[in-house]
Parts: C-alpha cells; sequence; structure tokens
C-alpha cells in the first residue's frame, strides 16, 4: 500500500488546540477522528470509513464538546493525532460558511456575491478537500436551514454542527490551514442578508 503523504509538516495538535482555547474562550471543541499513514481513517472502521478523519471520537458528540483546558489535554493525550473540530452555533457564537468547489459551491458563492455584494473580511481557512470556510461569529439564538437547493455546494454550518481546524488532516493528504491570521483577525458578523436566506421562518403563514 502507498504511504500516506500529507502536503505539509504535521503539526502538534494538542498544542494547536490548546491555542485555540485561550485565544477563543467562548469556542466549544471536539476531537476527531485522524488520518493515518495509510490516507485512512483511524477509526475501527478504517479504509470502510464514510467521514475519514471528519467524525467526532467522543460520546454524545457536540453535546459534549468543552472549552474546558485540562478536557482538551486528556483528549489529544489519548488521541494525540485526533484532527480538530470547532462546534458552531449560539453555544459556541458562531457561524460558518462552508464551500465545497467539488459540488458546485464555487459557483454557487460566485452567485451570492453578484447578487448582495462580497462577503465581509473574516477568518478564512481553505480547507483539506481544497474547499473554504468562513468564519463568523454571531450571538443570538436563531433557526437557520443548513442547505438550499438553488445554491448546491454551500453549507451553513449553525447548530448542532462543527467545522475541521487547522493543523488537521484531510484524507487527499490536503491540510486545514488559515488563509488569515487567526491570532489577528477580527470575526466579522455575518452578513444579513445571508441569514435572511437562510433563516427558518417561526411563524409562516
Amino acid at each position: 500500500m502507498k504511504k500516506f503523504q500529507p502536503q505539509g509538516l504535521v503539526a502538534d495538535f494538542l498544542s494547536a488546540a490548546l491555542e485555540y482555547v485561550r485565544h477563543w474562550p467562548w469556542l466549544l471543541f471536539l476531537p476527531l477522528a485522524w488520518i493515518t499513514e495509510a490516507g485512512v481513517c483511524g477509526c475501527w472502521r478504517g479504509a470502510e470509513c464514510n467521514r475519514p478523519g471528519k467524525h467526532p471520537l467522543i460520546k454524545g458528540s457536540f453535546n459534549n464538546a468543552s472549552r474546558n483546558e485540562s478536557t482538551i489535554k486528556r483528549w489529544w493525550k489519548r488521541w494525540p493525532f485526533a484532527n480538530i473540530g470547532i462546534c458552531t452555533g449560539w453555544k459556541s457564537s458562531l457561524f460558518v460558511l462552508d464551500v465545497d468547489p467539488r459540488n458546485g459551491g464555487s459557483e454557487s458563492l460566485a452567485k451570492l456575491i453578484a447578487k448582495y455584494g462580497e462577503l465581509p473580511d473574516t477568518l478564512t481557512c481553505q480547507t483539506g478537500g481544497g474547499g473554504w470556510h468562513f468564519y463568523f461569529r454571531y450571538t443570538s439564538p436563531a433557526r437557520f436551514r443548513g442547505k438550499r437547493e438553488d445554491y448546491p455546494g454551500l453549507d451553513f454550518k449553525w447548530d448542532g454542527g462543527y467545522v475541521v481546524a487547522p493543523p488537521s488532516l484531510h484524507y487527499s493528504g490536503g491540510v486545514y490551514s488559515f488563509q488569515t491570521d487567526w491570532r489577528t483577525t477580527t470575526l466579522a458578523a455575518p452578513p444579513e442578508w445571508l441569514l435572511e436566506l437562510i433563516r427558518v421562518d417561526e411563524n409562516p403563514k
């Protein structure tokens, strides 16, 4: 079997997770399955896993996510190569626009920008699979839909969701990486037009 070769250095995941917790004390974190040297998921399913390197390693998933340093240390000492998951939703005050070019996300994003204007400057991550995550800070609880059929390839990450964060590895060999300095970049509020696009009407007529 061909040895898996990540496109970048494999980082100290525990140190990265602790840095995030200290910089973003309002976020909630999860340990996710890792990618082995063979390029398959580190869980018991191995090559048969349909979400390699992306599913939580703890029971209860995001319901048991944590921002406690002792818990973070315990998780990554148990699974030192675990990918890092950041929960989205009002408990984390985080909203993420996930763009997947393989499913038409680039075209859908261009369509949105042409109609409503550019996204505000905010923290941006290139995913290990060649997509993009746009991080926004949003503090009001609300209900949003995760997808829209008229904008394929876009996922709107909110309550009950999470994203894979740098320096996590993708099964393709790609490495998740922030494209702006996460230590100094302010998380912008999501544009109101974007929220209105996916908001669930609580009182439909």
